[in-house]
Protein backbone atom coordinates (compact mmCIF):
# COMPACT_ATOMS: atom_id res chain seq x y z
CA UNK A 1 0.00 0.00 0.00
CA UNK A 2 2.75 2.47 0.90
CA UNK A 3 4.59 1.77 -2.33
CA UNK A 4 1.42 2.40 -4.36
CA UNK A 5 0.75 5.69 -2.58
CA UNK A 6 4.36 6.78 -3.04
CA UNK A 7 4.29 5.94 -6.74
CA UNK A 8 1.00 7.79 -7.15
CA UNK A 9 2.38 10.85 -5.32
CA UNK A 10 5.58 10.77 -7.37
CA UNK A 11 3.58 10.44 -10.57
CA UNK A 12 1.38 13.37 -9.60
CA UNK A 13 4.39 15.48 -8.59
CA UNK A 14 6.09 14.64 -11.90
CA UNK A 15 2.98 15.70 -13.82
CA UNK A 16 2.84 18.99 -11.91
CA UNK A 17 6.55 19.56 -12.55
CA UNK A 18 6.20 18.77 -16.27
CA UNK A 19 3.26 21.18 -16.57
CA UNK A 20 5.22 23.87 -14.73
CA UNK A 21 8.29 23.48 -16.97
CA UNK A 22 6.14 23.56 -20.10
CA UNK A 23 4.32 26.70 -18.92
CA UNK A 24 7.64 28.29 -17.96
CA UNK A 25 9.15 27.55 -21.37
CA UNK A 26 6.15 29.06 -23.17
CA UNK A 27 6.19 32.09 -20.89
CA UNK A 28 9.94 32.57 -21.37
CA UNK A 29 9.62 32.39 -25.16
CA UNK A 30 6.78 34.91 -25.13
CA UNK A 31 8.76 37.28 -22.95
CA UNK A 32 11.84 36.96 -25.17
CA UNK A 33 9.74 37.86 -28.21
CA UNK A 34 8.30 40.80 -26.30
CA UNK A 35 11.79 42.03 -25.39
CA UNK A 36 12.90 41.67 -29.01
CA UNK A 37 9.85 43.60 -30.26
CA UNK A 38 10.30 46.37 -27.71
CA UNK A 39 14.02 46.64 -28.44
CA UNK A 40 13.30 47.04 -32.16
CA UNK A 41 10.58 49.58 -31.41
CA UNK A 42 12.92 51.55 -29.15
CA UNK A 43 15.63 51.59 -31.82
CA UNK A 44 13.14 52.75 -34.45
CA UNK A 45 11.74 55.48 -32.23
CA UNK A 46 15.24 56.63 -31.27
CA UNK A 47 16.08 57.08 -34.95
CA UNK A 48 12.82 58.95 -35.46
CA UNK A 49 13.62 61.20 -32.49
CA UNK A 50 17.02 62.06 -33.97
CA UNK A 51 15.38 62.96 -37.28
CA UNK A 52 12.80 65.14 -35.53
CA UNK A 53 15.52 66.91 -33.53
CA UNK A 54 17.44 67.62 -36.75
CA UNK A 55 14.25 68.96 -38.37
CA UNK A 56 13.59 71.14 -35.33
CA UNK A 57 17.12 72.53 -35.40
CA UNK A 58 16.84 73.31 -39.12
CA UNK A 59 13.44 74.95 -38.71
CA UNK A 60 14.68 76.97 -35.73
CA UNK A 61 17.58 78.28 -37.84
CA UNK A 62 15.13 79.31 -40.57
CA UNK A 63 12.92 81.06 -38.03
CA UNK A 64 15.89 82.87 -36.50
CA UNK A 65 16.99 84.06 -39.96
CA UNK A 66 13.47 85.26 -40.78
CA UNK A 67 13.23 87.13 -37.46
CA UNK A 68 16.61 88.81 -38.05
CA UNK A 69 15.49 89.86 -41.52
CA UNK A 70 12.21 91.19 -40.07
CA UNK A 71 14.10 93.21 -37.46
CA UNK A 72 16.34 94.56 -40.23
CA UNK A 73 13.32 95.68 -42.32
CA UNK A 74 11.26 97.00 -39.42
CA UNK A 75 13.06 100.36 -39.06
CA UNK A 76 12.70 101.16 -42.78
CA UNK A 77 8.97 100.45 -42.62
CA UNK A 78 8.51 102.58 -39.51
CA UNK A 79 10.55 105.45 -41.01
CA UNK A 80 8.55 105.32 -44.22
CA UNK A 81 5.34 105.67 -42.26
CA UNK A 82 3.90 102.36 -43.35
Amino acid sequence: RLETETKAAESQAQAVYDKFTEDSSVDKAAKQKDVEYKSNKKESESEELLEKKADLESTQKELDAALRYYEKLKPSCVDAGV
